[in-house]
């Protein structure tokens, strides 16, 4: 499979928009920007540091608490350390058609498969 080249800039030779947007063929989330450190703990749970930002993406999470309080270095934490996080996240919740704000103390980041 080919890698989708839709992002690269065109001073290269490698533009296509041929795979932009197709299922299963792989992307380049930087844009072509440099990868200086992958942590990747279980599918759809990883961050990737780049030279001008971090891409943190833990799976179930709501964004508030990706933005304020995961770290790249939780991930590498949780992988060398095995250690667990647990963060609080703030939720509506519809029960018998009443609507109740709840907070919850949910498994963030995990170094075991489950």
């Amino acid at each position: 499979m080919t890698p989708a080249t839709s992002q690269k800039t065109t001073i290269y030779n490698v533009h296509s928009t041929k795979n932009k947007k197709v299922l299963g063929i792989m992307k380049d989330e930087c844009a072509g920007k440099l990868v200086i450190e992958y942590v990747g703990l279980r599918s759809k749970m990883y961050s990737i540091m780049k030279d001008d930002g971090n891409i943190r993406k833990p799976k179930s999470v709501k964004k508030y608490v990706v933005k304020k309080q995961i770290l790249h270095e939780n991930y590498k934490e949780t992988l060398f350390d095995q250690t667990i996080f647990h963060h609080g996240m703030n939720t509506l919740r519809s029960m018998n058609h009443q609507l109740y704000g709840l907070h919850v103390n949910k498994l963030s980041l995990s170094p075991f498969d489950s």
